[in-house]
């Protein structure tokens, strides 16, 4: 078994406020619904307890407020054992707050505002070069100025450990050249795969195209998810296709959270590439089954359960 390596975790910290409706709204549609949820949630922060339920060592880097909402999210973190002593405090904000539209499917809209978020600088990640150690794996989104992502990703090459990116919706071109082949894996959803490479994304064989696109730009190890239909992920040079178990999904909001939560923490504790994918890809499908972000999180023992069912 290869050595534990802890995880470095760089994203949103974010309240959700969720409605459950039976349908999402048409462009100036006004709906009505008596469901009602406040949740905790932002990508960073469910990426961070969902590796810290798999077994994995995770401390956050970010900004946090000194509100009451940003005292409560960090309660939550530090509950879930995630070391939030490299957080800076910052009292002229708070974090980010969502609004999240659930139809009964389980699709979503969600619409946030980043907050504290925004405010990490470059100077931030050179004064917490602490925090990157060597061996370890970087977790973050690009939820960020893109300066600060970047910095913080040539920060963990030079620092040698392993990066994880979860990215946004846009055009490889827009990425300085010198960054994708400093990310082992980036983790795109089909939307953001289908940005990023110009290739429409909706199932395993387009995931594929797109992945080759995404090796080809220098990014080592794309994996493209699919929702309902899986992933498609490189193990050993080679395309694999591996379908989400069959669930009753209700809420899909942070399954991608979930996704990259559970691989980060299955890798550095296990150090098994394909047994990290399989267990990912079960506990995101899990995650559909409950309402909310943070709320619907499973535990590394649920998702052996659902795997060997």
């Amino acid at each position: 078994m290869a050595a534990k390596r802890g995880i470095l975790e760089m994203g949103s910290i974010v309240m959700d406020h969720t409605m459950y409706v039976d349908r999402l709204p048409t462009v100036g549609q006004s709906l009505m619904t008596d469901n009602f949820h406040r949740f905790p949630g932002g990508k960073g922060s469910n990426q961070a307890i969902t590796a810290a339920r798999f077994g994995g060592q995770v401390r956050f880097i970010g900004r946090i407020g000194t509100d009451a909402t940003s005292c409560e999210m960090d309660g939550y973190l530090r509950r879930e054992q995630v070391d939030m002593a490299g957080m800076i405090v910052d009292p002229d904000t708070t974090v980010g707050m969502a609004i999240v539209l659930v139809d009964k499917q389980g699709n979503n809209y969600v619409v946030f505002d980043p907050a504290a978020t925004l405010r990490l600088t470059p100077q931030d990640i050179e004064n917490s070069r602490q925090l990157f150690v060597p061996g370890d794996m970087l977790a973050l989104t690009m939820e960020f100025e893109r300066e600060t992502v970047y910095a913080a990703i040539r920060m963990a090459h030079r620092q040698g450990m392993r990066v994880m990116l979860d990215p946004l919706a846009i055009p490889l071109s827009e990425f300085p050249a010198d960054i994708p082949p400093m990310v082992e894996f980036v983790k795109p959803n089909e939307t953001e795969a289908s940005a990023l490479t110009g290739i429409e994304v909706c199932d395993p064989d387009t995931a594929r195209r797109a992945g080759e696109v995404l090796r080809q730009a220098g990014f080592a190890r794309p994996i493209v998810s699919l929702g309902a239909q899986g992933i498609l992920a490189w193990v050993d040079g080679q395309p694999v296709h591996l379908p989400a178990p069959a669930v009753s999904a209700i809420d899909s909001t942070g399954a991608g959270d979930v996704f990259i939560g559970a691989f980060c923490g299955e890798l550095t504790q296990h150090g098994d590439l394909l047994q990290a994918l399989r267990m990912a890809v079960a506990a995101a499908a899990l995650s559909t089954t409950k309402m909310g972000a943070q709320t619907s999180i499973p535990r590394r023992e649920d998702v052996l359960a659902l795997i060997h069912r």
